[in-house]
């Protein structure tokens, strides 16, 4: 439990710092107290509720999974050198699919994924009808 609390903590203090907001602005924007947002980045909030993860993650414009989820660094970047590459360009790849692609990539379990996995998942993607083309 300490390892996730910790995790939320640093997840959330680097979202916010990123979007550059004080812990004050941020609870106006997410209509989350600063209190709880101080205790949540201090990893003192052990009753963490899932509509309070969202107001937040929603506020950052992050998704929820980024603030609960430890973050592959390997994975992200290659996910970024995927998607900066000729062959992304070439498959115009829409925002969703990039969606689906970062959610994937968060839950990564084999070890960063290959440009070649991505081409993959695109393709099954497509395939499975669930996209926005």
């Amino acid at each position: 439990m300490a390892e996730k609390l910790t995790h939320i903590a640093n997840a959330l203090r680097q979202a916010r710092r990123r979007a550059g907001l004080s812990q004050r602005q941020l609870a106006v924007v997410s209509d989350v107290s600063r209190p709880t947002i101080a205790a949540l980045e201090l990893g003192k909030y052990e009753n963490i509720q899932s509509s309070t993860l969202a107001k937040l993650a929603e506020a950052l414009e992050v998704s929820p999974n980024e603030l609960i989820a430890p973050v592959d660094n390997d994975a992200m970047r290659i996910f970024d050198d995927f998607m900066a590459s000729p062959l992304a360009k070439m498959l115009k790849i829409s925002e969703r699919e990039q969606d689906i692609l970062r959610v994937m990539q968060n839950n990564w379990n084999a070890g960063p994924p290959t440009f070649e996995t991505f081409f993959f998942l695109i393709e099954a993607i497509r395939h499975s009808g669930n996209h926005d083309r």
